[in-house]
């Protein structure tokens, strides 16, 4: 398990929310057109499998991010199956960034229910499966996304992005 007492945060990665934003909004409006409101999830491959360039209907930037810069790509209200399966989280790392990514999903206690690989520039995750069983309901939630350096494997900084977990039957 991490400890986050232990990271720094870089200030000026945060500004970098800015464009992951754009990103977390855009996923999230794609989720609903591809998935259908309350529509299941389906996967293009197994739940937390890494796959090659951006989510679907998504282009790569043709610019490359500068060493404060940290863009990203997520669904801000996933919506899982019962217990915590088959989530449309739609985690990218766009090509234009310099860093790795990972993220970790947190509950408002600061419980961890997710943490996805490492994710190489231009590359991306669909569906995930949390790490713990969540009962059926909505959950308050934030996505933790570090920026690790590819070389030596060094978590660089981090920003926050709140996002809301949406389990099982929430009607």
């Amino acid at each position: 398990m991490k400890d986050y007492r232990s990271l720094w945060k870089k200030p000026h990665l945060v500004a970098a929310v800015m464009a992951g934003t754009a990103g977390v909004l855009a996923a999230a409006a794609l989720g609903y057109a591809l998935l259908g409101l309350g529509a299941p999830v389906s996967a293009a491959g197994a739940a937390g499998q890494v796959q090659e360039g951006p989510v679907e209907g998504y282009g790569a930037a043709d610019h490359q991010n500068d060493e404060d810069t940290l863009s990203f790509r997520l669904n801000a209200s996933p919506e899982f199956e019962k217990g915590g399966k088959n989530g449309g989280f739609y985690l990218e790392n766009p090509r234009e960034n310099r860093y790795d990514l990972q993220a970790d999903i947190e509950l408002e206690d600061g419980t961890v229910v997710y943490t996805s690989p490492v994710l190489e520039p231009d590359s991306h995750i669909d569906t995930v499966d949390l790490d713990k069983e969540l009962e059926d309901g909505t959950y308050p939630a934030q996505a933790r996304l570090f920026a690790v350096n590819p070389e030596s494997g060094v978590i660089v900084g981090y920003v926050l992005q709140p996002i809301e977990l949406r389990i099982g039957n929430t009607d």
